[in-house]
């Protein structure tokens, strides 16, 4: 999303109980908008108001900040997601924060970079979110920076797709780099021919799922941007569901020309966003 949104002391949806809340009464500086607005996402979707606010990231004092005051969250991703882009896609117009940081001149670098990580008992951080920069101690070879070919969705050139030592050139394809899906997002088509060769079935609900004991014995699945392939082993690119004895791998939404291509859950992919 490219909406800064939070969940509201207004909010009497169950996932707002489990979260923090904004309470617009306790703050000295916050300027009421009330505009309402609707955000859909592929899990869900929310209903709030827009409100103003001075917004702050470590050292980073962003004033005059729109933000939204979530006061409908139906749903279990809502409620038990641990929650706590673009401007043309910002729903309202609302600018995004990042936005107010570069045009301020808040950073020296105009971009943002992305360490993904689990945090488990070898690793207590889950990941690093940097504004102006990025940590190169998280990086083992030179960043391979790829262009945006249209705005809104950070959405770079999908050149081709390599699996089981088969390669499909993907002429016109666009890939969405989101930091915020935890599922790869492919055209029914293309869905249908790689579970077909892993032995997928799609359930009732639009998911592939795939014995967990076939998981190491799975073939590569690489994609390239800007002439570089990024290759993921099966238990890279299969996602462990909460059926017992299977996994999910793939959710399939829509027919468009255009792959979201998740975070992986292992740090091998560090992320730099800018311009």
């Amino acid at each position: 999303s490219s909406n800064l949104w939070v969940p509201s002391t207004h909010c009497t949806s169950i996932a707002c109980f489990l979260h923090r809340r904004f309470d617009s009464g306790r703050s000295s500086t916050f300027k009421p908008n009330g505009t309402e607005f609707e955000i859909h996402y592929a899990s869900g979707g929310l209903e709030g108001i827009i409100s103003n606010d001075v917004l702050q990231i470590a050292d980073i004092k962003v004033i005059d900040q729109d933000f939204g005051e979530a006061v409908k969250e139906p749903g279990l991703v809502f409620t038990f997601g641990r929650f706590d882009g673009y401007d043309n896609i910002a729903v309202k117009g609302a600018v995004p924060p990042f936005y107010h940081i570069v045009n301020r001149k808040l950073i020296d670098t105009p971009i943002f970079s992305f360490w993904l990580s689990n945090a488990d008992k070898n690793n207590a951080i889950g990941g690093e979110l940097i504004f102006g920069g990025y940590d190169e101690s998280h990086i083992d070879e030179p960043i391979h920076w790829v262009p945006v070919r249209r705005k809104g969705y950070w959405e770079i050139e999908l050149e081709k797709i390599v699996f089981g030592g088969e390669e499909v050139e993907m002429e016109g394809t666009g890939a969405a780099i989101d930091t915020g899906t935890s599922l790869i997002a492919v055209p029914i088509s293309i869905a249908d021919l790689i579970h077909k060769a892993i032995g997928g079935k799609r359930n009732f609900a639009g998911q592939y799922i795939i014995d967990c004991d076939r998981v190491p014995s799975l073939p590569d699945f690489s994609l390239q941007f800007n002439s570089k392939l990024f290759t993921l082993n099966g238990s890279e690119y299969v996602l462990k569901g909460i059926i017992i004895h299977h996994s999910y791998l793939f959710l399939c939404q829509g027919l468009l020309p255009l792959m979201l291509i998740f975070p992986s859950s292992k740090p091998m992919y560090f992320r730099v966003y800018g311009s």
